[in-house]
């Protein structure tokens, strides 16, 4: 990231490794609050519960027909 000052400086720093990459995953309910704030004042609390039920079970399912498409 890079960010210009009013001075003309620039600070830039890189972070590698932010939460929720392969080396600093997030937990199941940090990945829940994250969907809920970002999502949840849009499609409500019903549709992402909804969406989170299909995305905790989606190993489980012979196929993603049922569920995905009935979220959109």
């Amino acid at each position: 990231m890079t960010a210009a000052l009013a001075d003309g400086r620039e600070i830039v720093r890189q972070a590698d490794d932010g939460l929720g990459f392969v080396a600093r995953p997030m937990t199941r309910d940090a990945v829940e609050r994250e969907v809920r704030m970002d999502a949840g004042e849009r499609l409500g609390t019903r549709a992402v519960r909804r969406i989170l039920d299909a995305v905790w079970t989606i190993e489980e399912r012979p196929d993603l027909t049922g569920p995905l498409p009935s979220l959109s």
